[in-house]
């Protein structure tokens, strides 16, 4: 079964998501941060799970590429909480 597709959609779709969500208004800007950081490390732990048997590089590498995005994203989340609550 090949879940890439599944999981290469959940990772954008969760990114743009959490990009919506720092966008959001300052109003209510915590809530909405964790919110998207509760997203981010749900795809986290699909595109972890997601499995390839029987290769040497999972998923080509792209895997691993989506997970350090999404730490990335985790990142800028954490700063935008930071500048929301100075």
């Amino acid at each position: 079964m090949n879940t890439q597709p599944i999981a290469k959609r959940l990772v954008r779709a969760t990114i743009i998501g959490a990009a919506i969500s720092v966008a959001s208004v300052a109003q209510a800007a915590d809530a909405r941060l964790d919110s998207a950081e509760d997203f981010l490390v749900k795809a986290k732990a699909l595109v972890a799970a997601a499995e390839d048997p029987g290769a040497r590089r999972p998923f080509g590498g792209h895997a691993a590429k989506a997970i350090a995005y999404i730490e990335k994203a985790e990142a800028e989340i954490a700063l935008a909480k930071q500048a929301a609550n100075p």
